[in-house]
């Protein structure tokens, strides 16, 4: 069952699927798929915008990393959920060519106000995709149950 970060508006999400549990010498990790889904406006219209990679190899620890970052932060009292307190870099794939970064933090060219700001970057090869998006805290919090809840489900393989 795939893990689904939505933004707080409802019109962009980073999907990604654990599709089967691997491990890559000497790390234990998931094949998987990342899809982006957001929009575009382009001055009069939006129109949807949808990147999918399949393949890429996420190390366990990382994942368990950025749900324990997010459960953290959202685990805080409300008077405490300050978006800066959020801000970090987790990079997910780590075989040649792959790549999955996931960072917390303002953007100059974002006005989030109280909300945490996600920027996402996929590549494979010379395919890159890269997209950044308002969220919050139930968000980000059913992210990480979700996230925490499938990783415990299917703990990777190492042989």
């Amino acid at each position: 069952m795939p893990v689904v970060l939505r933004s707080n508006g409802g019109q962009s999400e980073l999907t990604i699927d654990l599709v089967q549990s691997t491990a890559y010498s000497p790390d234990a990790g998931f094949e998987s798929s990342v899809s982006i889904r957001t929009e575009h406006w382009d001055g009069d219209h939006t129109h949807p915008v949808v990147s999918s990679v399949e393949g890429l190899w996420l190390r366990a620890d990382d994942l368990g990393e950025l749900r324990g970052h997010i459960a953290a932060w959202t685990g805080r009292p409300l008077d405490q959920l300050s978006p800066g307190q959020l801000d970090g870099s987790f990079e997910l794939a780590h075989l040649r060519g792959q790549r999955l970064a996931i960072t917390f933090g303002a953007r100059p060219d974002t006005i989030a106000h109280l909300n945490p700001v996600v920027s996402i970057v996929v590549a494979a090869d010379a395919s890159r995709f890269e997209c950044h998006f308002i969220t919050d805290q139930s968000c980000l919090a059913m992210f990480s149950t979700e996230l925490g809840a499938r990783l415990h489900e299917a703990p990777p393989n190492v042989a």
